[in-house]
This record gives structure tokens, C-alpha cells and sequence, in this order.
């Protein structure tokens, strides 16, 4: 058996002290990674890598992440004490930045060093055992069906509303001690 190489797209980086000072001055000014890595000249695969490799410079990542949402901040109080209403932020060399989404960026980044991440969507709820039946009985019915339809029988697969009543008499009893399932 041989080997095969695998083509990932990004080759190793050997860091010199000017690829890190761009990359960390950028990271400082926009909070933004891949433009720092670019403007240090590598992808950000690489610098992730380093990140993960390297505790000093995961560490300085960090700070110069803190001084990014430093000047973040800075910016929308200035925009807010303006009276600014062009729901932008000039961010010079690096393009506009939406105020909103600005805003909403430092809010996650606060409450994630506070943190309190949040995860989107609603919240979670258990489903009862009626839910859970129900979907189960959904699930084997609509298999009935698609095995029904290839074998030509399209209305065999039917679960019997009888069959779920009796299931749950016996698992109603199980469960008060009076007699096994399916007794």
C-alpha cells in the first residue's frame, strides 16, 4: 500500500518578528483576522496553527483583541457624541464597519469574556412522552409507507391507533408495578 499526500491549500509558515508585528498591529486596529493575516502576507490557517502551538502567541492575540474592541468602542462613542447618523464607522484602509453590527460584535465579545456566551435559537424545552411517542409512531409510519410504495402497497403502512392505545395501557400498568408490557 502507498501513501497518499494530502493537499490542504496552505503551507507551513516560518513567523519572523516584522510577519508578527504587522499581523498584531492590524488585529489591534480592526479586531479582524483574516485582513490581519493578509496584511502580514499568510492565510489565516496559519495563523490559527500558531495560535493553537503557541501559548505566548495565543496570549497576544488576546491582548491585541482587547485592544481592537478598545478602539471599536471608541469609535461608536465618538459616532454617538457626533451626532453622527451615517450608521457607519470609516475604519481608513480597512473599509466601513456597520455601527450595528459593530455594536453587536462588542456585545458578544463582553459577554463572552464575561462569560456568558449565549447560543441562538429558542430555548431548549424536554419533550414529554406523549411528544416523543408521537414522533416515534410518526417515524414508523411514514417507513411503512415508502415500504409500502415500493412494494406497490401504498396504503399498508398505516399504524393502527388500536396497536398505540394498547401500548400504552401496558406501559401505563409497567409503570405502576400491576404487570410487565405486553402482558
Amino acid at each position: 500500500m502507498g501513501t497518499r499526500k494530502v493537499v490542504t491549500g496552505w503551507k507551513r509558515v516560518r513567523w519572523t518578528n516584522q510577519m508578527r508585528e504587522i499581523f498584531f498591529n492590524t488585529l489591534a486596529e480592526t479586531c479582524n483576522i483574516m485582513a490581519s493575516a493578509e496584511a502580514a502576507g499568510i492565510k489565516s490557517q496559519n495563523v490559527y496553527e500558531k495560535k493553537r502551538k503557541d501559548p505566548a502567541f495565543a496570549e497576544e492575540w488576546h491582548r491585541a483583541l482587547e485592544c481592537g474592541y478598545e478602539v471599536l468602542e471608541t469609535k461608536l462613542v465618538g459616532i454617538a457624541l457626533s451626532g453622527d447618523e451615517s450608521r457607519t464607522i470609516d475604519n481608513g484602509a480597512h473599509g466601513k464597519i456597520d455601527t450595528d453590527l459593530a455594536m453587536r460584535m462588542l456585545t458578544q465579545h463582553r459577554n463572552a469574556m464575561n462569560g456568558r456566551v449565549r447560543g441562538g435559537g429558542p430555548e431548549m424545552r424536554k419533550a414529554t412522552r406523549e411528544d416523543t411517542d408521537r414522533a416515534i409512531l410518526a417515524k414508523l409510519d411514514a417507513m411503512a409507507r415508502h415500504r409500502g410504495a415500493k412494494l406497490g402497497e401504498a396504503g399498508q403502512g398505516k399504524v393502527e391507533q388500536g396497536k398505540l392505545e394498547q401500548g400504552k395501557a401496558g406501559r401505563d400498568e409497567a409503570e405502576q408495578g400491576n404487570a410487565e408490557p405486553g402482558e
